[in-house]
């Protein structure tokens, strides 16, 4: 597993993913779920349903779809306001309770909508989501998301799609290597050339402090 060969099977910090299972065997310390994720889970299950015959349409599948995905927005724009210290940090525990609260109270009733249904259990599954909703709450630097990592790897994802991968073990581990390290030298707003050079002809001390320079 690429994840836990990362991080280990024990990471003493806060691991923010959407719902990929293999991020289970890392057993972080704390987690956090990416709400975008499941914002558009929730409006994704809505659009199924309006799909369907109006005389097989759950109105309170298609209410809790929109509920839940008001609620999460309105957690992401806590957190905007907490990063422009609009909210004062010994407020974002009533703000994380307040947004349980709510959860809860939209969780309440079962749903006829097989999906929704589905997507009800897991928001309240403490083993799954309810209890990485809102962890940023507690963290400054934790976003309610993983649009960063996502951001960082599209051009990837974007070559991978146009060139169908690599044709050879050697070709992937290259194209897995050289881009996370032109990536590591553009978050520590290093020129790339520069931060290569260093790594490949500096003392080892030297070359592992550049690498792992806190870049955040």
């Amino acid at each position: 597993m690429v994840a836990q060969s990362i991080l280990g099977n024990k990471f003493d910090g806060v691991l923010n993913t959407d719902g990929y299972a293999a991020y289970n065997g890392v057993n972080a310390r704390e987690r956090q779920s990416c709400l975008a994720h499941l914002i558009r889970k929730a409006e994704e299950i809505k659009k199924e349903i309006l799909l369907q015959k109006p005389r097989f349409r759950d109105t309170e599948s298609i209410h809790f779809c929109e509920s839940i995905a008001k609620l999460l927005r309105k957690a992401c724009e806590i957190n905007r306001k907490k990063f422009r210290e609009d909210i004062q940090p010994e407020l974002t525990a009533a703000f994380e309770q307040r947004l349980y609260s709510l959860l809860e109270t939209i969780c309440m009733t079962a749903l006829k909508d097989k999906n929704a249904e589905h997507f009800r259990n897991r928001l309240l599954n403490p083993q799954k989501e309810f209890h990485r909703l809102f962890t940023f709450l507690k963290y400054p630097n934790v976003e309610p998301t993983n649009n960063q990592a996502e951001q960082s790897i599209r051009n990837l994802v974007i070559f991978r799609k146009i060139s169908f991968g690599t044709r050879s073990a050697d070709g992937s581990r290259t194209h897995s290597v050289l881009p996370s390290l032109l990536l590591t030298a553009r978050r520590q707003n290093q020129h790339p050339l520069q931060f290569l050079q260093t790594l490949f002809t500096a003392k080892s001390a030297i070359a592992q402090k550049a690498l792992f320079n806190n870049s955040t």
